[in-house]
């Protein structure tokens, strides 16, 4: 008989425990054992998955006119991501006009997100285009700090990438003897979306600043434009750098489409563009030789578009500064320049040939424009002109059609003579000018009738002049006008005006009609 405190019985209660506790972790080592075993054969069995997506990518690439080759391919990442690596891939992609040259590319994507990857590229590789119908590339050496792309699988089908480098520089290379550029970027970033049929991309780009330089040497217009020279010796050089740079973009194109689908109407596309500041500078190459210039400008914005055929830009500045550099020229001054509260742009133009009518437009805006002392001391040194502000603004508008495609402008040159552009309506909205103490005013609309053997616009203009005595006689007399000059110039002004009912007003009324043209009511001889 044994007792509570029997050494034997108390051996024995603690080998049952020991024994109970050795089932629990050997259990849990073979369900982690199990659990690891298949989480490996699921790894490997996705892996193998990769690998049929990637061989069918590559194979998608070339049946579309592209390549994909490289030295070797490997797909490792166990246990919790997928990685592949390419050594020194080649891609050429379809139409054979891009191929992308680097020592190596690598994508990742874990086992937890299968519809992200993320793909790194090396701090240094090579693109190259061939523009259609040229027989040497164009080079672009990309160098970045940090560069990647992470694509993701959106909920409609398409994908979504986002691109990211805290340092981006894209040089162009060759050929050297027609134009260098270079792109630089800070926090650059790009977001962009693409459909589920690849016919629409649209996104955003951001980069704290933005510097781009490029060159353009003399016989870049012969190259581009047959029959037409330079403008001068010398090279031509821009460089601009841009703080807080932004720009929204989207693209619409239809499948198995080219660029062609943009001048036909059956694409769109757009951009805007906005900076909180921005600098240019460079020099020119002219008839007077090279000229220098710097451009400062405050917040700006522009859109570019193409919607229905016609092509479409907007854009306006703040807060600039121009000035010029005339140091290496005969001009007169070493340098000049103006400066001004904003500009406002806009231009539309059809890209292609049409049967019905499209419009043509052009607009522009000058407001607080101020020329600076040296060019004020070139024309009018006693400052007998009253300085104050400059402002300019024009609306023209019309519709017309192309007789000629205007892709085939820089190969066949319209003919002299010959009409290139046949307009149906012109309607000048306004023309406003204010300058040196004077102003002069303009509206009016025309419209043509193609179905005479010589067309004649039928319309009619306004304009009103004011402070024109004013102005004439202070520049006769500081000399810009010579007694006759002048006698001539207020001789014809009172020939083709009348007073209007302010003081020193003219008032001319322009009718164009039946062929002939009538000022204030008689025919102009």
């Amino acid at each position: 008989m044994s007792s509570d405190n029997d050494p034997a019985g108390g051996q024995s209660g603690s080998s049952e425990g020991g024994i109970g506790l050795n089932k629990v972790i050997i259990g849990f080592l073979v369900v982690l054992g199990v659990g690891t075993a298949a989480w490996a054969g699921g790894w490997f069995y996705f892996r193998g998955n990769v690998r049929d997506m990637l061989d069918a990518e590559e194979e998608r690439i070339a049946t579309a006119g592209g390549t994909v080759t490289y030295e070797s391919r490997i797909i490792g990442g166990f246990p919790l991501s997928y990685e592949v690596e390419y050594a020194k891939p080649v891609i050429s992609l379809p139409g054979g006009e891009v191929e992308i040259t680097a020592p190596w590319m690598r994508g990742t994507a874990t086992a937890f997100d299968t519809g992200a990857v993320e793909l790194a590229f090396p701090e240094e590789m090579t693109i190259s285009v061939t523009p259609a119908g040229a027989s040497d590339a164009i080079d672009f050496a990309v160098t970045s700090t940090g560069l990647t792309s992470v694509a993701r699988l959106a909920t409609d089908g398409g994908t979504e990438h986002t691109i990211t480098a805290s340092s981006l520089e894209i040089a162009q290379q060759t050929p050297a003897e027609i134009r260098d550029g270079l792109m630089q970027a800070e926090d650059f970033q790009l977001d962009a979306s693409v459909s589920a049929d690849q016919t629409n991309v649209s996104g955003k780009i951001a980069a704290s600043t933005m510097n781009i330089a490029y060159a353009v040497e003399p016989g870049l217009m012969a190259e581009l434009v047959p029959g037409q020279s330079s403008a001068g010796a010398g090279s031509s050089q821009t460089r601009s750098s841009t703080e807080a740079f932004k720009a929204d973009f989207a693209v619409d194109m239809p499948e198995e489409e080219t660029l062609a689908s943009f001048m036909r109407g059956s694409s769109s596309l757009s951009l805007s563009v906005s900076m909180d500041s921005s600098v240019s500078e460079g020099t020119s190459a002219t008839l007077l030789g090279p000229v220098g210039f710097n451009v400062e400008a405050g917040p700006s914005a522009s859109l570019y578009s193409v919607e229905d055929g016609v092509a479409e830009v907007n854009g306006r500045v703040s807060d600039f500064t121009y000035d010029l550099d005339f140091s290496e020229t005969n001009f007169g001054t070493e340098s000049a320049g103006f400066t001004g509260k904003g500009i406002e742009a806009r231009i539309a133009v059809p890209l292609a040939m049409r049967e019905e009518a499209q419009e043509f437009s052009i607009g522009l805006q000058f407001s607080d424009l101020e020329l600076d002392d040296a060019l004020w001391q070139m024309i009018d040194p006693d400052d007998v002109l009253p300085r104050d502000p400059a402002e300019l603004a024009f609306d023209l508008s019309g519709m017309g059609r192309w007789t000629q495609e205007p892709a085939t402008f820089a190969a066949t040159p319209p003919e002299p003579g010959s009409t290139p552009l046949q307009l149906e309506t012109l309607s000048l909205g306004m023309f406003d000018l204010k300058l040196a103490g004077a102003a002069l005013s303009a509206k009016g609309s025309a419209t043509m009738d193609y179905s005479q053997p010589s067309p004649f616009p039928e319309g009619s203009v306004a304009v009103t002049l004011t402070g024109f005595d004013d102005l004439t006689g202070r520049l006769g007399e500081i000399g810009l006008l010579s007694p006759q000059e002048l006698a001539l110039v207020r001789g014809l002004a009172s020939a083709y005006t009348q007073p209007g009912t302010e003081p020193d007003t003219l008032e001319s009324s322009i009718e164009m009609r039946g062929g002939a043209v009538l000022i204030n009511g008689l025919p102009l001889q």
